[in-house]
């Protein structure tokens, strides 16, 4: 069942009906209504999430960027950028659930990051530096600096090839809640809402983390031990009904990981053991049938895509 998230209020807009917009997003990409948006998108949304092919624009018109996501709402294969006057801003691509960064280009069109190696800036739609540090082999490496959009310091990483550690984050305040990667963090949508809230241990996602839509509904909820998933993780349709419950212990996927239907019946299920699968996947109809085999021998769920690490988000 599709659902285009922003509804028929949008199609009001005539100027942009015309042009297939299923939502409009603020400086934050988050979901906004027309007076208050900077951007637009076209592409289809079901259920609030991105599937199939996606192009944001400007509200001038101008492409910001393009790219696709699965069925399970990833994104998947090449990634684009530009900035509003047309120029190249980035170009990159995502494999099972990871960003890897090939080019990026500043306004004035020097490229900065060639091949996957370079130093790169990003900035904020109002110039504001928003972040900085190095790339390798397309993917973020060493020490990275984000800012608030005042250009105050937010949070300090260290990215190494097989984790990512945070090292300091301050509140808009100034102060520091998270010290020598010990602390409790949260992370907020421009609206004020929480994104994110949970507690770091040497660095390290550790206890109870809960991810919200910019709505303040539940997106996620999921147990961490020194970095590493553990127990149940659940994820959420933007109405409140269960998405997804994993299982994981180690940070391997371990145990019955089940998909749902919005109505609330079973969509798919299957079984891993010590990260590898060890039941197939069965599929169902909204109504409860099975789907036989043959129907769905391609359909691979794809549970790894859905980790709790974050290579690109929508803001860097």
């Amino acid at each position: 069942m599709k659902a285009f998230i922003v509804g028929m209020i949008l199609f009001a807009y005539q100027g942009y009906a015309q042009k297939g917009v299923s939502m409009f997003m603020n400086k934050d990409f988050e979901f906004s209504f027309r007076d208050s948006a900077l951007y637009y998108r076209t592409g289809d949304m079901e259920l609030g999430f991105p599937r199939g092919p996606i192009e944001d624009f400007y509200l001038s018109g101008k492409l910001l960027r393009k790219l696709s996501y699965t069925h399970e709402y990833q994104p998947e294969g090449d990634y684009w950028e530009f900035y509003e006057s047309g120029k190249k801003k980035e170009k990159g691509y995502y494999e099972n659930g990871n960003y890897f960064l090939h080019s990026y280009w500043d306004e004035s069109g020097l490229r900065t990051v060639k091949k996957g190696f370079g130093r790169i800036t990003y900035f904020y739609e109002n110039g504001k530096k928003k972040a900085e540090g190095y790339i390798e082999h397309g993917r973020k490496a060493g020490m990275w600096i984000y800012y608030f959009r005042n250009e105050q310091k937010s949070e300090i990483w260290e990215y190494k090839e097989d984790e990512e550690l945070l090292i300091t984050a301050w509140d808009k305040k100034g102060r520091m809640v998270v010290e020598n990667g010990n602390g409790n963090y949260k992370r907020h949508y421009g609206n004020g809402v929480i994104q994110c809230a949970g507690s770091f241990q040497q660095g390290r996602k550790h206890g109870k983390w809960v991810w919200n839509f910019s709505n303040g509904k539940t997106e996620r909820t999921g147990e961490f031990s020194e970095g590493l998933e553990t127990g149940t993780h659940i994820y959420y349709f933007n109405n409140g009904t269960s998405r997804m419950k994993i299982n994981y212990q180690d940070g391997k996927l371990h145990g019955i990981l089940i998909k749902y239907h919005l109505n609330g019946r079973i969509q798919s299920s299957c079984e891993y053991k010590a990260g590898e699968m060890s039941e197939a996947l069965r599929r169902f109809d909204e109504y409860g049938n099975r789907i036989p085999q043959e129907d769905n021998q391609d359909d691979h769920p794809h549970w790894q895509n859905f980790n709790s690490r974050i290579v690109k988000t929508t803001y860097f």
